[in-house]
C-alpha cells in the first residue's frame, strides 16, 4: 500500500481545525473557506510499487457581493436640458454590473452610456421616462445583490393644458373655469379675456352674476418657472339672456291654443245668435 502526501503551494498558511484528509480516497475537505485559502494544491501518491503520481488543482476564493449602493451626481434635472451620472459601488470579488429602470434592463443608446465595466451609468438630455426607479444589480460567481431604488427628480412641462368650463350660461349664473396642466413643479396660471390680462393667478377663474358681455374667448396660460416653458389653452363662452324652459314654453303654447279655441267658439256662438 502506498502513501499520500498533500503539498500546498502558496496561499494557505494554516488550516487550524478546518481540514480533513481522506487517505482512502485521496480527498481533502476544507471547511469555512476564507480568502487566504486561495492557491494551488498538489497531491502526491506514492504507491508500494511503481512510480509516484502527482496532481495539482487551483482554488479560487471569491468574496460575496455586499454593500451595493448608488450615488447620483446631479439632482437638479430639467427635461431636455440636463445630464446625470449614476455610480454603483459594492464590495466583493470579480463583480459584474447590471442597471435596471423599473423591471427593464438599461442598455447603451444614443443618450445612455455605460462605463467602468458597467458600474457607471450616464444619461444625457434626460426625459420624464428617466425618473426611475433605478437599481444596480451586482453579481459574481457566488452571489448577487441589488441596490435600493433610486428616483431621479426631473422637472418638466407644462404639457397638455386642459380647460374645464361650460359652453353656455344664462345671464345671472356664476362662472367657474378650471385650467390644469402636467407640470413639475406645479405650473402658475394667468388669464386673458379679449386681449386684456385678468387679475387672477389661480388655476380657477370665477365670475359671479355673469352678463352677456362676459361672452367671448378666455385664454389660460400655464408657466413652469423652473423649466421656463409656457403653454396656453382657449375656451369660448356664450352668455345668453334668461329664457323659459322647454316645459314652460310648452305650457304657454298649450294655453295660447286653448284661449284661441275658446275665442273662436265664442265668436261662432255670437255669430249664430245674431243670425
Amino acid at each position: 500500500m502506498g502513501t499520500l502526501r498533500v503539498i500546498i503551494i502558496g496561499g494557505l498558511l494554516e488550516f487550524e481545525n478546518r481540514i480533513t484528509l481522506f487517505i482512502s480516497t485521496g480527498s481533502l475537505e476544507l471547511r469555512n473557506v476564507v480568502q487566504k485559502d486561495a492557491g494551488t494544491y498538489r497531491v502526491t501518491v506514492i504507491p508500494a510499487a511503481g512510480p509516484q503520481m502527482v496532481g495539482t488543482t487551483t482554488l479560487t476564493v471569491q468574496d460575496a457581493v455586499s454593500n451595493v449602493t448608488v450615488t447620483v451626481n446631479n439632482t437638479d434635472l430639467v427635461e431636455f436640458n440636463s445630464s446625470v451620472t449614476l455610480s454603483c459601488s459594492a464590495s466583493g470579488s470579480s463583480r459584474s454590473f447590471l442597471w435596471l429602470n423599473g423591471s427593464d434592463e438599461v442598455t447603451a443608446s444614443d443618450r445612455v452610456s455605460l462605463t467602468d465595466g458597467g458600474a457607471t451609468l450616464t444619461i444625457s438630455t434626460v426625459r420624464r421616462s428617466d425618473q426611475g426607479p433605478f437599481r444596480c444589480q451586482v453579481t459574481n460567481a457566488v452571489s448577487n445583490r441589488t441596490s435600493e431604488e433610486v428616483y431621479l427628480p426631473i422637472f418638466y412641462g407644462p404639457y397638455h393644458v386642459k380647460m374645464t368650463c361650460p359652453d353656455r350660461l344664462e345671464a345671472g349664473q356664476s362662472l367657474a373655469i378650471l385650467c390644469s396642466a402636467e407640470s413639475v413643479p406645479a405650473a402658475t396660471y394667468s388669464w386673458v379675456f379679449f386681449g386684456k390680462q385678468l387679475v387672477n393667478n389661480s388655476e380657477v377663474l370665477i365670475k359671479t352674476n355673469t352678463v352677456k358681455s362676459d361672452s367671448g374667448k378666455y385664454k389660460c396660460e400655464a408657466t413652469n418657472a423652473v423649466t421656463g416653458r409656457s403653454i396656453s389653452g382657449e375656451h369660448t363662452l356664450y352668455v345668453e339672456d334668461p329664457c323659459l324652459s322647454d316645459g314652460a314654453i310648452a305650457v304657454i303654447v298649450i294655453a295660447c291654443m286653448v284661449i284661441v279655441g275658446l275665442s273662436v267658439g265664442v265668436g261662432c256662438h255670437v255669430y249664430n245668435q245674431r243670425k
